[in-house]
């Protein structure tokens, strides 16, 4: 069982989510390169603050899998109820197919440490957009 399911509701992933996003905020990072990345990566499919393709990114840290209200996601994946940690994110980017079998995301980020950039800027930008 992978650790983005541990608890039926999600709760002790948010508070881990919120504990492990003020340690980030220390990390030495180069947000003009994440942003590059994820614009690079997400944008084709994604919105920070609207829904596309694929579902609005914003506070998708400690969200659980499949639950913005009016986006069609596969059954796959809202079934899964994962909760979205950095670990559930590295294991999606890495082959979506591989974590939930039958969802819709048809890409994948094959350079980790591209993922690792878009784990960083996804948090504290898209927090930022909103404010």
């Amino acid at each position: 069982m992978p650790m983005s399911r541990l608890s039926p509701d999600g709760r002790m992933e948010r508070t881990l989510c919120r504990w492990a996003l003020q340690h980030r905020r220390q990390e030495k990072r180069d947000p003009v390169r994440d942003r590059e990345i994820f614009q690079k990566r997400c944008t084709g499919c994604h919105a920070l603050n609207q829904n596309r393709e694929g579902p609005r990114l914003h506070g998708v840290f400690g969200r659980i899998s499949g639950q913005i209200a009016g986006f069609p996601y596969s059954q796959a994946l809202v079934k899964a109820h994962i909760v979205w940690t950095d670990a559930s994110l590295e294991q999606w980017l890495t082959d979506p197919d591989t974590l939930v079998p039958g969802n819709n995301m048809d890409f994948r980020v094959p350079n980790p440490q591209e993922r690792q950039d878009l784990i960083r800027f996804l948090p504290d930008e898209a927090a930022a957009e909103t404010e």
